[in-house]
């Protein structure tokens, strides 16, 4: 079944509110658990509303379904591939976030590699959580490299009742790592993704070059969302390894900013600073 019909049939009106649990900010969870403050519900309930034939694998080992044709990527189509079949469900988180002021469940479903991308299929799928009982809202897939994890700080607060969702993907060797965040948030019942970034971090004889992002947001009058601002260090250091004569670089400290604005005429975030962006030129020739 596509998307589409399965929110359809799904867009239902809510009754009467119930308390929000608490449960994190972030949890691993599995799909047998109960859903935390909805002990009528598993998890498995819930994925259920986007795949629905998602159940337990005949040796009862995995969790096993069908991704629904239709399904996109919140970063665009040059991050879409065809899913494995059947996909095997490997880590579940559950974030709870608020939007328009209501309660949200976040799920973040991973659900393996296909064979054409090195992008895991994680798919972040958003319930309202307002009502007698969780009603799916949107699902997209939000994994940008190899393994992909709710950020270790993410939710970052737009306004006062609405939060947007940082990601985080990443993949490493020896001595490189490849990390991304993906911000995103939910504007009415869908999805929307405020930006991706990529950062690279890497380590040989002698220094480590480390890249660490900090998101921030200002107030602005007169919008509903406030700006969100990127901040990323860029740091050489030194250890005391002993590297003959290679050439080592210089101890240094840099600042890169981006900033996005809200645009009701768009019904998006748009970029109004790109310093990050240059940061992104130096690191392809780094690869």
């Amino acid at each position: 079944m596509h998307i589409s019909s399965l929110l359809a049939a799904l867009a239902v009106a809510a009754p009467a509110p119930s308390p929000l649990a608490v449960v994190g900010p972030e949890v691993f969870v599995d799909a047998g658990d109960k859903v935390a403050g909805r002990p009528k519900l598993t998890y498995l309930d819930l994925l259920k509303q986007v795949v629905p034939n998602l159940a337990p694998s005949a040796d009862g080992k995995s969790v096993e379904g069908s991704l629904p044709d239709g399904l996109r990527h919140l970063a665009g189509k040059e991050y879409e591939g065809d899913p494995p079949d059947p996909a095997t469900l490997s880590d579940l988180e559950d974030l709870r976030f608020k939007s328009g002021g209501k309660p949200r469940i976040a799920l973040l479903a991973d659900f393996g590699h296909g064979d054409d991308r090195i992008e895991d299929f994680a798919l972040l799928i958003v319930f309202d959580d307002s009502g007698s009982a969780p009603r799916l809202l949107d699902a997209g897939y939000v994994g940008i490299d190899k393994d992909t994890a709710f950020s270790e700080h993410p939710l970052i607060a737009l306004g006062p009742g609405d939060d947007a969702i940082v990601t985080y993907s990443e993949h490493f060797n020896s001595n490189q790592t490849y990390a991304g965040w993906m911000v995103s948030f939910l504007h009415g019942r869908r999805l929307r993704m405020v930006t991706a970034e990529h950062l690279l971090s890497d380590r040989t004889c002698g220094y480590e070059r480390d890249e660490s992002p900090v998101f921030t947001t200002r107030a602005v009058a007169g919008s509903p969302y406030r700006d969100l601002d990127l901040t990323v260090t860029e740091e050489v250091t030194h250890n005391d390894e002993d590297c003959g004569d290679d050439k080592i670089p210089k101890l240094s400290k840099r600042i890169y900013r981006n900033s996005w604005r809200w645009n009701a005429r768009t019904g998006g975030f748009v970029q109004r600073r790109d310093g990050v962006d240059r940061l992104d030129k130096k690191n392809e020739a780094r690869f």
